[in-house]
């Protein structure tokens, strides 16, 4: 079985990240190729369904990557129909955002002026729930996903962390959430009895599964990672894909 072509997409101003990745694959023996990431922040609108359509990929990358991982036609329209009136009003808010960054969470700087904005909007008299302000917030400042959405899950985790660090003063929960079950861990998972695999060739060809969640192996996945991950096991924020890797056996 031929290998198929990898590829490493890397923020050219993450050298750190790409020196990591180079290591883990020199490991593996395997070759790659690389392509300079985007950072969605610095696009417009037109800017991101045109990265989408895979339009500004360098044609040789392209070329490898058509085979495996085509977009369907009408893709840009499709994106482009989903950036709508509020996206727009969304944006003509934020670039009225300016000014010195005043902190930065989960790779995002954040105005003087987006931070008063927030605190203002926490000290209304209403005290809207922390669902409404976040989807409020994004619509103010401009916060989207490169689909035209707000990016309000996003926001609710960034606002979270600043009220724990005590850069703003969210206003208390007005829904009781549940703890989450703790993972139990079961045999499925225990450390194999045999000796690991040092070398590719040893446990091709490789098969890499779609986990689903509430499955049995989107279960697993859960347990693998809070057994032997060294942050153990959180919920993920925002759209996800999961996988699973098996070898022959």
């Amino acid at each position: 079985m031929a290998q198929p072509p990898v590829y490493v997409i890397n923020l050219d101003r993450r050298p750190d990240r790409l020196t990591t990745i180079t290591r883990d694959l020199d490991r593996l023996d395997l070759s790659f190729g690389y392509v300079s990431a985007v950072d969605v922040h610095d696009l417009s609108a037109a800017d991101r369904i045109s990265t989408l359509s895979f339009k500004n990929l360098d044609e040789g990358v392209a070329d490898g990557m058509r085979g495996e991982w085509r977009p369907t036609a009408g893709r840009s329209v499709a994106v482009a129909a989903l950036d709508d009136e509020r996206g727009a009003q969304a944006r003509a808010h934020g670039a009225a955002m300016t000014g010195a960054v005043e902190c930065r969470y989960y790779g995002r700087d954040f105005t003087a002026d987006e931070m008063a904005l927030l605190r203002a909007m926490i000290a209304t008299d209403t005290q809207p729930n922390r669902a409404t302000l976040s989807r409020e917030f994004c619509r103010r400042i401009g916060w989207l996903k490169p689909d035209g959405g707000l990016k309000d899950m996003m926001a609710r985790v960034t606002m979270l962390a600043m009220h724990r660090d005590g850069v703003i003063a969210l206003p208390p929960p007005k829904g009781r959430r549940n703890p989450p079950r703790p993972i139990v861990f079961g045999p499925d998972t225990e450390p194999p009895l045999f000796p690991a695999p040092t070398t590719l060739d040893e446990v091709r060809p490789p098969e890499m599964r779609t986990v689903v969640r509430q499955t049995r192996e989107g279960k697993l996945w859960n347990e693998f990672i809070a057994r032997y991950h060294y942050l153990g096991y959180k919920t993920l924020v925002g759209a996800q894909m999961r996988y699973a890797v098996h070898d022959r056996n």
